[in-house]
């Protein structure tokens, strides 16, 4: 499946179920910022996010180190992906060499 959904911008899916209070707060809240009920809970997490900027750059930072990792973890992959092949032609060649003594 793609990365992205049919309209290209958001690629994950969460399914929540509201307590009856949550719910009526979200009814609430849409009809107060004028939105949809299903816009709700990202605007909800935006304004988290800029009342607590200190633990955004902490997650930011979190993030940027795993994926850092990640990418050391692919490259360390690759290296011996490739350093394999080469034993194996080494070997090969080794073998050929043996043979036509």
């Amino acid at each position: 499946m793609s990365e992205t959904n049919k309209r290209g911008n958001r690629p994950h899916g969460i399914t929540i179920r509201f307590t009856t209070e949550e719910y009526a707060f979200i009814e609430w809240f849409a009809k107060r910022m004028d939105t949809d009920k299903s816009n709700v809970p990202r605007m909800l997490i935006s304004l988290y996010q800029t009342e607590h900027a200190e633990l955004m750059r902490e997650y930011r930072s979190d993030k940027e180190r795993q994926d850092i990792e990640a990418s050391n973890a692919e490259a360390m992959w690759a290296q011996e992906k490739a350093m394999n092949a080469v034993s194996e032609v080494i070997e090969a060649e080794e073998l050929r060499q043996a043979s036509m003594e």
